[in-house]
This record gives structure tokens, sequence and C-alpha cells, in this order.
């Protein structure tokens, strides 16, 4: 290795006193400001496949299939599809080794004897349908390839074709369709064939086999980038599909087009592109988004004057509050194809056009005077000449490859709500200094850093507990990113595992591929698995979140995790004799349950005074479904747990949200009413019980007194006339005079009077939905809070600097 004593003493050090010197702030980069981990994460065991492989391409896409307890992954060295069994796995402190079951070798089972079998790339599992999908290129480059659909066994029910390359599958939930990203690379360059990008919409009952294509030029953007100087139409061509995720409903497909910077919006049903949207681009010159784009083998963040294409390889989609959300792992990727007279190269070295660049670009952290500063130090030193720039994107500003980040997007109109910033570079700086911007191919330290940094490459989503999680594969230094993304525009770092065995130059997990979430109700150990393909050290790693083991009793069904999922078929052959519906979810931590308004009006009509009461276990709701009347889109139902100081039951946050994403704040003719369950040991006098809430401007905390509390069972009732967060505390004997000892009070008991009020206001400002505080983004307002004192000594410098988040 290449790193020395010298530098594990100092690496910190350095990298305190460059950015202290450049007066950019540090976003929690270093153990002393403390980015901990909000959650504990282990591997637990792990699958070794043939010999790793400098290359990569030995083990790649993993899936689990719940119904037997077995993982599927490619295996790119042998062309086979190894099955392992995690039947029998535990919550242990050693790490399991896991053996493969079988086997299943597609070459020799395909049934098509015209067709020359050339790679295996994606694999996807519906256990609603019990069949497995797996995508097979054809030899020849310019050739269609197949979708090939088996049982769990591995035995062939049938192949579809697909179009050119098909690089990623993809089963929707129903499990009507299947779809393929064909990414049609012009593999031999521009000069020979370039075969015609697509994404292949097989319909399972018909077995109709459709390749959508981009040629339909008004549905493109105007500012997507289309390479080698072409316009949009030459978009059939220049896309190439990388990545499927599909919306909650099943009707839209979201596609990653990695090398254009975009995202196409597909709709399933009728095969059609609805929308093709670019990205953007990351401003590095905004606080927050620093990035070491040096190669000088030492670890400095700074703010310069590149834009940074986001260019995402993987996509994942989450509905979360009745918004459908996109979340991507921008990874980058170069275009270079063909040799000589054929090549197709859109990179060079920073150093080889540095001179054309003229940086005429605005930036939003930096002045005119301040970027031409900083681009002329920059072309004055060495530490920048490898720096990898796109070419084709103008030279206005330097352009990269890459956000080094993962972002949230609203799906509907591909706009920004999220993106980690920096995180990713400062995290493993901070816990790897010695190994920063390592690849995954040697151990040359800071050798990623002018190129792509740490690559974060597949990303899934999930629930632990009842908050929702990202989980993000970095391809080069290796490991897994963790994010509380419950609120998408405040997501918060929670925990970084990284499993490679750094003594050597390919050893332990490297490279990950391909992630794979395993829900609590789902895991053989009762805890939540990601289970991560490493393709260059051929193993597989599978990491358990560390909470509470869930206990299913075998006779006993999961609970599904869309709680929506239980309840498919409301109508109003639901309704009791009392006009109720009465639903249970008590072992649901966090519900978003839809309400559509062709149901609303169905149940209307047979009880115009109908409700639906909704348990959740610790609070129940009691919605008149005549608020919901007018609506002319559906709704949803959320309730999200808080944690606040002082409480003595639950705290929730109401809202209903609808399609478009606005709130129903206020409901003017009916009240719902909210009731709490309270542990009767922890109220010392029931009269002085009261119900807090946090206004609708999320400022002012304010207190309602229950219409009733049942003193015997543990319970307070409160009616509201808006939605916001909720919760139940007791105040001192002196600050609620209330002589009414019949356990009801008055329907207009609400006062402004709280002595409570300032300590939860700031509990609402500063927390999330777990009660942590809220992160440090690159995309919120920040104070930077500098504390302690710097000291110089022979040795070097410690720097400490906190940073607060202001709401």
């Amino acid at each position: 290795m290449k790193s020395s004593g010298k530098f594990s003493s100092f690496s910190k050090v350095i990298l305190a006193g460059i950015i202290l010197a450049s007066g950019i702030p540090m976003n929690n980069a270093f153990a002393a400001t403390g980015i901990q981990n909000s959650i504990d994460v282990k591997k637990i065991a792990g699958y070794k496949m043939g010999e790793s492989n400098e290359e990569g391409g030995v083990a790649e896409i993993v899936k689990y299939n719940s119904d037997n307890e077995k993982f599927y992954v490619i295996n790119g060295q042998e062309q086979t599809l190894d099955i392992v069994s995690l039947k029998g796995l535990t919550s242990s402190e050693t790490v399991q080794e896991l053996q493969k079951e079988k086997s299943i070798n597609i070459v020799e089972s395909m049934k098509d004897n015209a067709f020359t079998y050339g790679d295996l790339t994606s694999i996807d599992i519906n256990t609603s349908h019990e069949m497995i999908a797996v995508a097979v290129q054809e030899k020849d480059y310019t050739k269609p390839g197949k979708i090939v659909v088996m049982d769990y066994n591995g035995v062939i029910l049938d192949e579809f074709v697909a179009g050119v390359q098909p690089d990623m599958v993809k089963i929707t939930a129903d499990g009507k369709y299947i779809l393929s990203a064909d990414e049609a690379e012009p593999r031999l360059g521009l000069g020979n064939v370039d075969p015609a990008g697509s994404v292949t919409i097989v319909e399972i009952e018909s077995g109709k086999s459709t390749q959508v294509k981009f040629d339909d030029v008004s549905v493109i953007g105007n500012d997507v980038h289309i390479r080698n100087k072409g316009t949009k139409a030459d978009a059939s061509k220049d896309f190439e599909p990388e990545y499927i995720a599909v919306s909650k409903d099943g009707k839209k497909a979201y596609v990653t087009l990695q090398e254009n910077n975009a995202i196409a919006t597909i709709d399933i049903e009728a095969g059609k592109v609805l929308a093709v949207k670019s990205l953007g681009y990351k401003d590095h010159t905004l606080p927050g988004n620093e990035l070491d784009a040096a190669r000088d083998e030492k670890i400095g963040f700074e703010r310069l004057p590149i834009l940074g294409a986001y260019m995402p390889d993987a996509v994942a989609s989450v509905n979360i509050g009745g918004v459908e959300y996109l979340v991507t792992g921008n990874e980058g990727d170069a275009t270079e194809w063909g040799e000589d007279a054929t090549e197709f190269i859109n990179i060079a070295d920073f150093e080889d056009v540095k001179d054309s660049i003229t940086l005429t670009k605005q930036f939003k952290g930096m002045t005119t005077e301040e970027a031409k500063a900083a681009f002329d130090r920059m072309k004055t030193s060495e530490a920048y000449e490898k720096l990898e720039v796109l070419t084709d994107r103008g030279t206005d500003a330097i352009y990269t490859l890459g956000g080094r980040s993962f972002s949230i997007w609203k799906a509907d109109t591909m706009e920004l709500v999220y993106d980690s910033g920096s995180d990713f570079e400062k995290i493993t700086a901070e816990r790897f200094p010695d190994y920063f911007n390592w690849s995954n191919d040697d151990d040359e330290m800071d050798k990623r850093s002018a190129k792509k940094g740490p690559e974060p490459e597949d990303v899934k989503v999930g629930m632990i507990g009842d908050q929702v999680y990202a989980f993000v594969g970095l391809e080069r230094i290796g490991g897994v990113m963790t994010y509380n993304i419950s609120n998408p525009k405040n997501a918060e770092f929670a925990n970084y595992l990284n499993s490679r065995d750094f003594s050597s130059k390919i050893a332990g997990d490297v490279a990950p591929e391909g992630l794979e979430f395993v829900a609590q109700g789902l895991s053989p150990t009762g805890r939540p698995l990601v289970i991560v393909g490493n393709e260059v050290s051929g193993t597989v790693s599978v990491n358990e979140y560390q909470v509470p083991i869930q206990q299913t009793p075998p006779d006993e069904q999961t609970p599904p995790e869309d709680p929506n999922s239980a309840y498919k078929d409301l109508d109003k052959s639901l309704l009791n004799k009392d006009g109720e519906i009465i639903l249970d979810f008590s072992s649901f931590a966090q519900l978003s349950l839809e309400l559509t308004t062709d149901k609303v009006k169905d149940i209307l009509s047979k009880n115009p005074n109908a409700k639906v009461k909704v348990n959740k276990g610790d609070v129940e709701v009691e919605l008149p479904l005549l608020i919901l009347k007018d609506m002319n889109q559906n709704v949803t139902l959320n309730i999200l747990p808080k944690t606040y100081d002082g409480a003595i039951g639950p705290v929730y946050d109401f809202s209903i949200q609808a399609e478009d994403g606005t709130f129903i704040d206020k409901f003017e003719t009916n009240k719902i009413a909210l009731q709490f369950k309270v542990d009767p040991t922890m109220v010392k006098d029931w009269k002085n019980v009261i119900i807090y809430y946090i206004d609708e401007n999320g400022k002012k905390a304010e207190k309602i007194l229950p219409k009733k509390y049942d003193s015997t069972n543990g319970s307070v009732v409160v009616e509201v006339s808006h939605f916001s967060t909720f919760g139940v505390f007791e105040e001192a004997s002196s600050d609620n005079d209330n002589s009414n000892t019949d356990g009801n009070q008055s329907d207009d008991s609400k006062t402004d009077e709280n002595p409570s009020e300032n300590n939860l206001d700031e509990e609402q400002t500063n927390n999330n939905q777990s009660g942590n505080k809220l992160p440090d983004t690159a995309t919120n307002h920040f104070n930077f809070i500098a504390i302690g004192l710097i000291l110089v000594a022979l040795g070097g410098i410690v720097v400490f600097i906190r940073k607060r988040r202001a709401m």
C-alpha cells in the first residue's frame, strides 16, 4: 500500500487545516464533530463465488425470494444464476459462511437455438406470481436480447424478445408486466452500428412484447443533452436506458438515461414515452457541495467553479405522504466506444482543455471574481491536471461526471428535493482517511478524487420500523450508506458500513454493484437486511440492521408493508350498523392510507354520515367522510409518530394530503376525533391532562383540553378542526385550573397559555419523526458555529467545528 504511518497520524489534521485555510465550512467531516450512526448495522453472513476480478462482473445483481428464504445472484464469471439459502440464518456476532444450494445455467436451458448467448445482466423476482425474470444479451451487440421467465427452481417457463442489450429487468408489483432497460451501446464506435435504445414492455398474459423507443421529439426537454453535438432527432440512438423504477400504482416507469443526465417517464399500459427531463447540474460553488477534485495524495475539500452532471445509474421510487419521489445514485459515466477513426469519447483531462474554458457561467455560490480566481488557481496547479472533464457540455464552466451523492426528486416534475452534497466523501474521509477515494481495483489513496469520487451506484428504499430509509452502495471505496428519508427534504445520515479489508488490494467485500433490501417481516433473522453483491471481490455480504427482532408466529400472516394492500376492497359493504368502517392497523408503527374519491362517494351514497375509524393501537382517528365529499382527487391519510420530551402519551403528526401534494389542513363542517391511549401510571392528576398541538405554520405550540378522558382504561379524546402534530401532556396543578371532575370538557376549551411552548416549538423545529436532530445537507440553509480553540503545536492542528441547522 502507498499510504504510510505518517499519513495515518496526520491525515485528519491536514484536512482540517486545508478547509480552515480556504474558509470552507466543514460539513461534519470528522469524528470530533460527531457524524454518528443513528442505527447500528453489522455484517452477519457472506458468500464467496469464484475468484476476485479487477474488471468486476463476478457477483453482480442479487434478489431475495421471501417465499423460500433464498437469494439469487448473477455469477458473471460462470454466467450462471447461483441460489443461496438463508434458512437458519441467525443474528450472530460471527460472520456466517453461506453455501451455494445450486446453480442455474441459463445458456443450456434456453429454448431458442437461433439465439447466441452473450451475457446475463439482471434478475427480478415476483412472489405474487412465483416467477423469476432474467435479462440476457445477444453475443452480437446489435441484435435483440431476451427476457427469460423461470420458476423458483430455474425451470424456464417462457422467453420474450427484448430490445438490444437488455441491461436491467423489472417486474411490476401486480405481475402484469415485465420491463427491461435496453441500453443499445455503440460498442464498436459511431463508425459502425449504433442501435436504438428502448424499454421493452412484456404483457405477460397476452405474451406481447413491445419495444418503446425515444423517437417522439415533442416529449424530450429542450435542455436534455444529446451527445456528439446531436439534436433531439438523434435521441432514439443516443439514449441508452440504464435502470427502471415503477410508480406505486404500477402505471408509470421511470428510466434513467445516465449518459444524457436525464430521466424518462413511460406510460406502461400505453407503451408510450410521456416525458424526458434533464436533471440539471450540481453547483460545486455552493456550501455543502464541496469536493476533492485534486489528485495530490491528500484530503482536501473545496468549493470550485465546477458543475457536476448527476448522471444517475440506479433509481428507486417511493411514495411518502402521498407524493411519489425518485431516489437516485449519482454515479456518472463517460462515453468511450470504438478505436481510432470510429472512436466516440466525451471526456478529457483538465490539463488538455483548460485553455478552451471561458468560465462565463454564473455560479450560485461564488461571485464572478471568486470563480475566476479559483479557476486560475486550478489552471496553474498540477493537482488538477488529471481531473476528468466532460468535453461536450460547453466551455462556460468545468463540467464533471457524477454528483458524488444520492438525490431525491419529485417524480412528476423531476424537481430536486434533496441532495446529500459532499456527505459521502466527507464521511469516508472521516472513517477511512488512509484509504480516502481508493478505487476498487488498486490500493492508491486519493486516486478517485480527480475522477468520480466514491461513485454511488445502486440504491434501494425500504421501511425500518416506522421510518423510510435509502440504502446506497459506493462502488469504488466500497460499503453501504444508509439515510433516513422519512422527511424527503431533510434526509438524515444513519449509517455507513464498509466490510472491505484494506490490508490487501482486493480483499473482503469490494465494489458493491447490486443491493437488495429485505424487510423485517420477511427476514429470516427477524431484523431488516441489506444483501450486497460485490462485483470485484466476487462476494455477497448480508448486513443486518440492529433493531428489536420481530417475531412472527408461523401461523400468522406477516402484515403487508403497504397499509393500503390490506384494504384494497374498502367499500360501503364494510359499513356497520353505526355507519362506521373500522380499520385495524395496530401492527403498524406508521400509516399512509389512501382514500380514493370513487370509494368515498360510494360509501357516502349509502350513509351520508359515514365515518372511517382507523385504529393504530395507541391512537384512533375517527374521520367523517363528509370532510372529503367535495374532493376531486384521491387523498392519503398520514399518521406519523413523533417524540417530544415530557409527553406522557403518544405524539403523532396527522395530515391529509391530496395527489397534487397539497394538504387539507382545516375542516370547516365536521370535526375529527382523536383518541390517545395513555398509561394510567404515568398520570398524576387526570384533571391536568391536556393535548398540545403545533399550529398550521409549524411554529407556535398551543393546547386544547380533552373532550373526555377515561382514567380507568387510560384514554384521552380530543376533537379537532384541523390536522397538525398532537400529543398528550400533563401540566402542573397551578397551570391548569380545571374543576370539572366528570371527565368531560367543553368543546371550546382551547387556550394559548402554554408554559412549555418554547421547548415544544424548538423540538418541532429541530427534530425529525424519530426525535433526532435533522441532518446537515447541501440543500438547506445553514448556521455554522465555530467552537473551541485552534491549538497550534509542533505536531499539527486540531480543529473542532460544529454545525447546526437553522430551519
